[in-house]
């Protein structure tokens, strides 16, 4: 693998309702299928081609997958489904108000801050996996990869493609947006 692109997925229906959603599986939101209709026109207009789309088996990143590939001519078929690309478990947090002013703040300043929830794979866990998937990734012969995924997978990627410590925190990614990885 040469290169390394990400996209999270379009408006959920959760993120809408401003929920924690994690494993739940919530579908896109009507602006969340547009917006990943656009970033499939984005990729298009700048020439992007990919060899290899790998998504989360989650609905919210599969449509998003699903929309993207249409506008690229990309097989639907070929779309890699992995487990390993899963949002983060955000245990019984899932379903709750995830603008709460107490867990939320804290969580935008340090993940780990939610690790003693009921049921949250800690950020530790997620670390981990991301860096497995990733291993994954670049065990592939495909020369240029989209992963679609969720935020804190994403960060947690982005940390182990660029060998970083677990206290660094990327901005948010924007709903639908292309990000060159690598």
């Amino acid at each position: 693998m040469k290169y390394l692109y990400f996209v999270r997925h379009g408006l959920s229906e959760m993120n809408k309702q401003n929920q924690w959603s994690g494993h739940t599986d919530s579908p896109l939101s009507p602006e969340g299928h547009e917006q990943a209709k656009n970033a499939g026109l984005t990729a298009k207009q700048q020439g992007l081609y990919f060899d290899l789309i790998v998504t989360s088996p989650l609905q919210r990143a599969h449509h998003t997958a699903k929309h993207i590939a249409t506008h690229l001519g990309y097989p639907h078929e070929n779309i890699m489904v992995n487990d390993l690309f899963k949002e983060r478990h955000f245990g019984s947090l899932e379903g709750t108000n995830a603008l709460s002013l107490l867990i939320g703040a804290r969580y935008l300043l340090d993940e780990s801050s939610i690790d003693k929830h009921e049921g949250v794979e800690t950020l530790i866990e997620l670390q981990k996996r991301a860096n497995k998937a990733f291993q994954y990734l670049q065990s592939l012969e495909h020369d240029t990869v989209l992963v679609v995924s969720h935020g804190a997978f994403g960060r947690a990627l982005y940390r182990s493609a660029h060998n970083l410590p677990l206290t660094k925190r990327r901005m948010r990614y924007n709903n639908a947006e292309i990000v060159k990885f690598l």
